[in-house]
């Protein structure tokens, strides 16, 4: 049995392959898509077959004046196919969703009802569910015989009680599900299998999904308790184009003040965080490597806000024992990790200066009352995973 994950964005699509051999997984490629939207988009396909046979890279390119998702996913997900010779009898597929609502907290197989039900939750992931969704639709009229199955970022945060979930709101409204959710829960799910947090039932750590989409988590023994994020990804720490946390009140202000909700979801999901904060643009790395002041004071303002979140978590989960940073600028950022723990030396955090700079596992120092570990995350071999466990 193989298993092909397919992971859907705004401008990207990210695919794994595997194999299920004794009840372990065999990982056989990596692809991605990029450039969704403009005018040069490329496919990158990395991957060793069983007799160790490379996999040669290609591109996609187009010379419209912008690339739709429609006449992308079929070539790249085609050559998938015919690159990893899979079989739609033999094959699962295995679908990053954003948001299962109440509804679904565990991977479930998707049918038209299913599909249904997730498309009435668009409006609350509104940058990705969309995608995710209509990938699904493309593989089941393309493959009718495989298996698709959908895998939430908001099932990991199942285990978290009411007293975490619940806005202060009357209880018709949290009936109706108007309530806290949390995302990235692929990356969490990932980070305390590999850490084998789980076996460690005490353990009290804060996790840090650092990305273009940012977030913190609280576990205890590896289940969720406590998420920056909530009822929607907007929610929390300040993201590239996304507030983070905001007044409510402002919203009313805009709203009494002319805008419509169409252009305040705008406003708030695409023209706001480290771009509407620096008015550079929505890309750290771009912000780190500028003189100007409002580039430093975005990139001081993110880590405040995520050594805030931190904080707020610690009281949450009583403690800090262990402090991890995964995602794109988590792992890659030795200056924002540097700011962040900076913030919560008062904590009894510090960092060794040499390791952080060479993106140890462990970046804390003999000293430091709190373990720090940098360590990726693999969003696609969770979706396997949890693609094998399902069959099974």
């Amino acid at each position: 049995m193989n298993v092909l994950t397919l992971n859907a964005g705004s401008s990207s699509l990210k695919a794994g392959v595997y194999h299920v051999l004794n009840d372990e997984l065999i990982t056989l490629g990596k692809a991605e898509l990029t450039g969704i939207g403009t005018t040069h988009v490329r496919c990158r396909i990395k991957g060793t077959l069983i007799h160790s046979h490379d996999i040669q890279s290609s591109d996609f390119k187009s010379d419209s004046d912008s690339v739709t998702i429609n006449t992308l996913y079929q070539p790249f997900i085609d050559d998938l196919f015919e690159q990893f010779n899979l079989q739609e009898s033999k094959l699962i597929v295995s679908h990053r969703v954003v948001h299962g609502g109440t509804v679904f907290s565990s991977a479930v197989a998707v049918d038209r009802r299913v599909l249904k039900s997730l498309t009435d939750l668009i409006h609350l992931a509104p940058l990705h569910q969309p995608y995710n969704l209509k990938l699904i639709e493309e593989m089941m009229k393309r493959y009718p015989q495989t298996l698709n199955i959908a895998c939430f970022d908001t099932m990991f945060h199942s285990t978290q009680s009411e007293l975490h979930t619940s806005f202060a709101l009357p209880k018709m409204y949290r009936e109706k599900g108007i309530r806290r959710y949390g995302f990235h829960g692929l990356s969490y799910a990932y980070l305390s299998e590999t850490l084998r947090l789980k076996q460690r039932t005490k353990e009290r750590t804060v996790a840090l999904h650092l990305g273009a989409g940012s977030s913190a988590c609280a576990m205890i023994g590896g289940q969720s308790i406590a998420t920056s994020m909530g009822f929607s990804a907007v929610e929390g720490i300040p993201m590239g184009t996304r507030t983070g946390q905001l007044d409510p009140g402002v919203i009313l202000h805009l709203l009494r003040n002319g805008m419509t909700p169409d252009q305040i979801e705008h406003l708030i999901y695409k023209e706001s965080g480290w771009l509407g904060l620096s008015g550079i643009s929505s890309d750290m790395i771009t912000l780190l490597a500028s003189s100007d002041p409002q580039a430093g004071f975005t990139v001081d303002y993110y880590c405040e806000h995520i050594a805030q979140e931190i904080s707020r978590l610690t009281t949450t989960i009583e403690g800090l024992d262990r402090l991890i940073f995964t995602a794109g600028i988590g792992e890659h950022s030795p200056v924002i990790r540097q700011k962040v723990v900076d913030h919560l030396n008062w904590l009894g955090a510090t960092l060794d200066a040499d390791a952080n700079e060479q993106q140890s596992q462990c970046i804390s120092d003999e000293d430091s009352r709190i373990l720090i570990n940098v360590q990726p995350t693999d969003e696609e071999a969770m979706l396997a995973q949890y693609a094998k466990t399902f069959v099974r």
